[in-house]
């Protein structure tokens, strides 16, 4: 990363792409999610599929206070693929807490938090 910063057309658009890229291989992206079962299968499936998120990265899924199926479908998610690290919380903490425990556990530089109520559009996470 330091050479593709040091090289002197860094700030053209391509170079900016290229670290980006090279970014994106190596990140933890962050969930907080309390009663999200609507909304974070469709978002998982979008981190894995439509941001193209590298095998490289993790996903850190905090499921706090749950009363819905929220903890089944990441669970599910997380049998289906090792970048899912889920952690469940049985009383709800609040988002700092899970905000917490994302920074406190991830194994990456760079982290990306996503809100688990959205779906990203396509490529969002490479602009």
């Amino acid at each position: 990363m330091h050479q593709v910063a040091k090289h002197k057309s860094f700030y053209g658009c391509q170079q900016k792409s290229l670290l980006v890229l090279v970014l994106l291989n190596r990140v933890t992206v962050g969930i907080c999610a309390y009663n999200e079962g609507n909304n974070i299968g469709r978002l998982l499936h979008s981190v894995f599929h439509e941001q193209e998120v590298s095998a490289d990265s993790e996903i850190l899924v905090v499921c706090s206070g749950y009363m819905d199926n929220t903890t089944d479908i990441v669970q599910s998610h997380a049998s289906l693929d090792s970048r899912v690290k889920p952690h469940f919380e049985k009383a709800r903490k609040g988002k700092a807490s899970a905000i917490n425990y994302i920074l406190a556990n991830a194994k990456r530089e760079i982290i990306v938090f996503i809100s688990a109520g959205t779906c990203q559009p396509r490529g969002c996470s490479q602009s």
